[in-house]
Formats: structure tokens, C-alpha cells, sequence
């Protein structure tokens, strides 16, 4: 009995899909400490302006909690503050 090779190649990648999808409310995305991090990176505002407007932080108000990194990079010490005006514009305030 002779079986085509993509009749086994179908079937493979059948089976392989199947394992590929969740089942509903199944966490697909691995929780470990590097993607922790770099959700948490991805929090944190490069400067004060930006930690509390667009594009991340729109929603943000006078008062709401932020963050930014004190050397105007993506790394380094944090600064936590509150959001508040100066000059028409929204920044964050450590």
C-alpha cells in the first residue's frame, strides 16, 4: 500500500494545528521572567511628557500615578510621580 508523501504531510500539519490552538480561557502566553520584564519595559515612559500622553498613556488625567525613566532612555532608574499641567500640557512629576 503505497502512501503519497503530501497525504502524510497533510496529516502532520493537521495534527500539528490542533495542537496550536487553545482551548477557550487557556493562557497561551508563557508568564516567565524575560516576558515579564519586557511587558514592564513597555509600561514605563521614556520621559516625563510621554508618561502622561499619547501614544501609551492618553487616558491619563491630573493625578493619575506614572512612570518614567530618569535618563530619558528605555533603561535605569525609575521615577514614579503624579500626573499635573505645566504649561497646557499634562507631565509627570516625581
Amino acid at each position: 500500500m503505497l502512501v503519497r508523501v503530501s497525504t502524510v504531510l497533510s496529516a502532520v500539519a493537521v495534527l500539528l494545528a490542533n495542537q496550536a490552538v487553545a482551548a477557550p480561557g487557556q493562557d497561551v502566553t508563557p508568564r516567565d521572567e524575560v516576558s515579564a520584564r519586557a511587558e514592564m519595559a513597555a509600561m514605563i515612559a521614556t520621559d516625563p511628557y510621554f508618561a502622561c500622553n499619547c501614544p501609551n498613556n492618553c487616558k491619563h488625567r491630573e493625578g493619575t500615578s506614572c512612570k518614567y525613566y530618569r535618563n530619558f532612555s528605555d533603561s535605569g532608574p525609575v521615577a514614579n510621580g503624579k500626573c499635573g499641567w505645566q504649561n497646557n500640557h499634562l507631565y509627570c512629576f516625581a
